[in-house]
């Protein structure tokens, strides 16, 4: 991809992350704004970009199904299935074009939000038992080797058009979510739920601020 193309994709991850946001914090009605509003950036974007790769075809075909059905079940406001099927088009983008995805700042960061949301669900789990709670603790400290591939990393100031500043304004909240991911790490010492879910807050809370503040100069308003 030039340069120009992937100042595009920006704009369209920009959009992507506002329907992830919306769906993984059940707001229903929002969730269905944003997927149409990203399936009308999308329509232009498929017309222009017509690999001759079978492969990359391939897989951008697979992910337009799976984005397809999240549409679906959004619309009828199983928002739970739609994590499912959003995570499957996602991983269908990053195999048609690896390269691509990881340029992009979400895409390097996707492993650790993707991971981090399945044991932010389950540290809330009711039903953790002692003998789960151990694979969790295994689990978040293999996520510890994710975070520590991303946490030097900073968004392309030339695709995203930051400047100096905007860059190190994003590093300090990269770093805030450092701080309260091994505070999270810390209390799975513990071996109290409690402790462990009321650690998780503020991690969760942080990943969230990271993201939207990656968005908010190529988002579409």
């Amino acid at each position: 991809c030039s340069e120009e193309e992937l100042m595009e994709l920006s704009t369209l991850e920009g959009e992507y992350i506002h329907l992830l946001d919306a769906v993984y914090h059940g707001e229903e009605d929002e969730s269905f704004t944003r997927i149409q509003a990203l399936e009308a950036e999308l329509i232009p974007w498929r017309h222009r970009r017509r690999p001759q790769s079978p492969t990359i075809r391939f897989h951008l075909r697979q992910a337009e199904v799976a984005f397809a059905d999240a549409e679906y079940a959004i619309e009828r406001k199983d928002l739970e299935l739609a994590k499912t099927l959003l995570d499957r088009a996602t991983y269908e983008m990053y195999a048609a074009d690896p390269i691509v995805f990881k340029s992009m700042y979400f895409g390097q960061f996707y492993d650790f939000f993707s991971n981090w949301q399945d044991l932010h669900h389950a540290i809330h789990d009711p039903m953790l038992c002692l003998l789960e709670w151990q694979e969790l603790a295994f689990r978040a400290n293999q996520l510890e080797d994710s975070w520590r591939q991303i946490s030097t990393v900073l968004p392309n100031p030339v695709i995203y058009n930051w400047s100096e500043a905007r860059l190190q304004e994003f590093a300090a909240l990269r770093d805030k979510l450092g701080e309260s991911w091994h505070e999270f790490l810390f209390s799975l010492e513990t071996g109290d739920q409690c402790i462990g879910a009321e650690a998780s807050r503020p991690v969760e809370e942080d990943l969230w601020t990271l993201l939207i503040y990656l968005t908010e100069e190529v988002s579409l308003k």
